[in-house]
């Protein structure tokens, strides 16, 4: 079973990676199937664009090919070279327990200096401070929220909450309220239909 999930999702992976290495292939049979749906194709468009596609075609292969030659030569390098697997380094402490786990704040620290006019961070409880030799027990939480996002995207999803309660408010459960609804949309329909509207 297992192995027939695997060839189902292989067969539109392998379509996804032969239309993304040879786009200007894939415009023709999407143009017949526009022409069997609307019965006109504008061969000039397809015409135009696919010397394009084509140009696309070798710089994704040149990327395709640039990845494989990298790997072949880290494999190269890194041949004779002995891997070891050891437990994370813990500055020195050796007392670590279960309740003691590294998160991903500080790989991603210099990152966050990077994009931090952009952030805004919350941060909950207090950190260790660094003339604490034997620190007592600490609570400290950091939440990052993008700012940009906040001002482009997320007033509107707030505002469809908003409606949303309103909206909710007409449930009320009661079936003569609902009849009631019914026939006033019935009747602003008739209204914007007098007029021309619909």
């Amino acid at each position: 079973m297992d192995n027939l999930r695997i060839v189902a999702m292989s067969i539109p992976a392998a379509f996804i990676l032969m239309i993304g290495l040879a786009p200007q292939y894939a415009i023709r049979p999407i143009a017949l199937v526009a022409e069997a749906v609307t019965g006109s194709v504008n061969t000039i468009a397809v015409d135009h664009f696919a010397p394009t596609l084509q140009a696309l075609s070798y710089v994704g292969i040149a990327f395709v090919v640039v990845a494989v030659l990298l790997f072949v030569v880290k494999r190269r390098a890194q041949r004779n070279r002995v891997v070891e697997e050891g437990p994370t380094w813990g500055c020195g402490f050796t007392a670590v327990n279960t309740r003691m786990q590294y998160t991903g704040e500080s790989f991603s620290e210099g990152l966050e200096n990077i994009g931090k006019p952009l952030m805004k961070d919350t941060v909950d409880g207090r950190a260790v401070d660094k003339g604490e030799i034997f620190p007592l027990a600490h609570r400290y939480s950091i939440r990052h929220s993008d700012k940009v996002e906040t001002l482009l995207g997320r007033w509107w999803v707030q505002m469809m909450y908003r409606i949303n309660a309103y909206v909710m408010r007409l449930r009320t459960g009661k079936v003569n309220n609902y009849i009631t609804f019914a026939l006033l949309f019935f009747v602003v329909v008739l209204v914007l239909t007098l007029f021309g509207v619909l």
